[in-house]
């Protein structure tokens, strides 16, 4: 049996109509009180938080330009007196750090060292 309007009775419809308004309602009423929490908070917001102050922050960063340093190789890097190379620090690239964990062209340990030239 298939249920249709006439399945339905009248106290029913009604009750269905005032169901599905009510659902509306909450959607609209949590969707307003998202919106108005959401510009209380933007009025209230630090002047940090100004974005033309970010951008002149990321302009004022762009321009000055950290100096552009590249070692082809560790053996190279170690010759020109950069050893210990950090994550950020100019010359550092993944490549060089062999571990991975943030420190490129490493010392090589004294037992490690005269065992490569055996």
């Amino acid at each position: 049996m298939r249920w249709g309007a006439d399945d339905f009775s009248d106290w029913e419809a009604k009750r269905l109509r005032w169901w599905r308004r009510q659902r509306l309602f909450m959607t609209y009423g949590l969707v307003a009180v998202f919106l108005a929490a959401f510009g209380i908070a933007w009025k209230f917001l630090p002047q940090s938080a100004d974005l033309a102050h970010i951008y002149k922050q990321w302009a004022l960063e762009r321009q000055t330009s950290k100096p552009l340093v590249y070692y082809p190789n560790c053996t190279m890097a170690r010759a020109l007196g950069a050893e210990s190379i950090r994550r950020g620090e100019p010359g550092y690239r993944p490549q060089l750090d062999a571990d991975n964990d943030g420190i490129a062209c490493e010392p090589i340990p004294y037992r490690r060292r005269w065992s490569l030239f055996r």
